[in-house]
């Protein structure tokens, strides 16, 4: 293996010393000149970096030191770092802050346990490499020429006093694939989306005090073969023939970003193999309580009763295996399940009870959808538990609403009220066992907002009459309509 003979001075802030040695073994493979100093925390690394002998070629960054973490770790390196850059190493999958920190000011983000000796070698040469970049747009006008034509990144000089391009590098030719003398005569608006363009043209016509390079933001473009593209623009006023210009650098970030949103996907696809995970272990749950419904009959040796059960238990796990395969169902399908189950559930009662669904009147129930058995857990827990212990008439509501986009479905009970349960569980000694459908459902309903952009939200609500006596519980699960093409 040919190893990078130049000398490279790192620091790498790393508490975890066997994560350090395995970092030091990676760079050892390809660098043969490598000096690498090892600070163990914030308050070490700050040390080292406020001596003025110490200078590094690249700063590898923990994000969970011991005593400073997260964006503030973040903010504090880079304003330390002085010319060095900085790559953070991390072992969180948080994708919205991998984004973010690299607004903030660092060359990179690498998860630890994606890295290896060639990706973390090219991650450091890229930095140095953009680094380099963005020191030598701030030197001379001369040396800013020489970088201009010479630079690997695309890049512009932007006149406020004629608001055209005056200048245009060959990365820029090839990147986009225009003419010089086409790209001279464009702007940001016919180079990318017109409201972004125009934004951008805003941003390169203000007077800037600071001639310092300038993270401007993030951008699609779009090459002369329609290809589109994200860039970050990158920008600093320098003056030019005695006129105000604007020295602009594009880096072509689209690579990234599809890694990125690789790993989202992932992310999701995981959240919802887990969400079918947690419903699977629903059914056995399900199938027992239900079988407990009619047991009753069985024991006492009705056969017609219980042949009439079993058939209705039948065609109820149908529609539970029917609907399993599916992330989502119709509201249709959804409603004739829980119908069912109410039929064999009101069985368990020794008393009348009265059940009723009901839809408002914009609501349409085939082309709605919704997680399947999302609210069988909560109607099951207001008849085990709500209905428990009372010799009162049962009433069991259902109400599904659409409103601005939103579905909302309430379960109201006029049950004995979750204090009083709790009490009856205290008299069984069974205060510290939780409900496992309970349970598994709160975790679909977490893993659901993982996956989707629908967000769930569960909300119960004790009910009570004006001399402050329990009348019941009502839950309401609300969430962002899901239609057909979301489903699908």
């Amino acid at each position: 293996m040919i190893k990078d003979k130049k000398t490279y001075h790192l620091l790498i802030i790393e508490d975890n010393i066997g994560d350090f040695t395995l970092i030091a073994d990676y760079l050892a493979e390809l660098m043969e000149n490598v000096n690498i100093v090892h600070a163990p925390n914030f308050k070490e690394s700050k040390k080292i970096l406020q001596q003025s002998a110490n200078y590094f070629h690249v700063i590898l960054l923990d994000l969970s030191l011991p005593d400073k973490g997260g964006e503030k770790l973040i903010t504090e390196i880079i304003e330390l770092a002085f010319e060095s850059p900085v790559i953070v190493l991390t072992g969180n999958h948080d994708i919205d802050f991998s984004i973010k920190s690299l607004s903030l000011g660092v060359s990179d983000y690498l998860l630890k346990e994606d890295i290896n000796t060639s990706l973390l070698y090219k991650s450091i040469l890229y930095a140095i490499e953009r680094k380099k970049a963005v020191l030598e747009l701030e030197a001379s006008e001369k040396k800013y020429s020489d970088l201009f034509h010479l630079s690997p990144q695309p890049m512009w000089v932007y006149s406020q006093g004629t608001s055209r391009f005056v200048q245009v590098n060959q990365a820029a030719i090839k990147k986009y694939g225009y003419s010089k003398e086409e790209l001279l005569q464009m702007s940001f608006v016919e180079l990318g989306e017109e409201s972004e363009g125009k934004r951008l043209m805003e941003l390169l016509n203000k007077n800037e005090s600071s001639q310092e390079n300038v993270f401007i933001g993030r951008f699609k473009h779009f090459k002369k073969s329609e290809e589109a593209i994200e860039v970050e623009i990158y920008c600093n006023q320098i003056i030019m023939d005695q006129t105000i210009c604007k020295s602009i650098i594009a880096f072509d970030i689209t690579d990234k970003i599809h890694v990125i949103n690789s790993l989202q996907l992932e992310k999701q696809q995981s959240a919802r193999f887990q969400s079918q995970l947690l419903s699977s272990q629903l059914t056995p749950h399900f199938i027992f309580n239900t079988l407990n419904s009619f047991q009753y009959y069985i024991l006492k040796g009705d056969i017609k009763d219980s042949v009439q059960n079993i058939a209705e238990f039948s065609q109820l796990m149908r529609q539970v295996l029917e609907n399993s395969d599916s992330p989502y169902i119709s509201f249709h399908d959804e409603i004739a399940f829980i119908n069912n189950y109410i039929k064999i559930s009101k069985k368990r009662i020794n008393r009348s009870c009265d059940f009723s669904i009901q839809t408002s009147e914009n609501f349409k129930r085939r082309s709605q959808f919704i997680p399947p058995m999302l609210l069988q857990p909560y109607i099951e827990n207001a008849i085990i538990h709500g209905f428990a212990n009372t010799n009162q008439h049962c009433q069991l509501l259902i109400d599904i609403s659409l409103n601005n986009g939103h579905i909302t479905c309430k379960i109201k009970d006029n049950g004995i009220g979750r204090r009083a349960s709790q009490a009856e569980k205290l008299k069984l000694a069974e205060s510290n066992k939780t409900s496992m459908a309970m349970s598994i459902n709160n975790k679909r309903i977490d893993l659901l907002n993982e996956y989707s952009d629908r967000n769930f939200k569960v909300e119960i609500i004790d009910c009570y009459d004006e001399n402050q006596l329990s009348t019941g519980t009502e839950v309401v699960i609300s969430f962002e309509q899901i239609t057909d093409e979301v489903a699908e």
